[in-house]
């Protein structure tokens, strides 16, 4: 069981590493998906909607779709 809290918490910070660069969604967004299609094991969608979000939440073009969410 330690070993899968261990891969759970790389695969966590892995995520929470990628960072959108200048505003580059395209490229974020093609970041993420090669890397979360290389993961052994998936992480819980919830998760994965929330890493995302923190990244792209503050993107411009994306402004009203997010407040519609909020």
């Amino acid at each position: 069981m330690p070993q899968a809290i261990a891969a759970m918490c790389s695969m966590t910070n892995h995520l929470q590493g990628l960072k959108m660069i200048n505003n580059n969604i395209e490229g974020f967004h093609n970041t993420w998906t090669m890397v979360v299609s290389e993961l052994e094991t998936r992480p819980d969608e919830k998760l994965l909607q929330y890493l995302y979000f923190t990244q792209i939440k503050n993107f411009k073009p994306l402004e009203a779709d997010i407040a519609f969410y909020n």
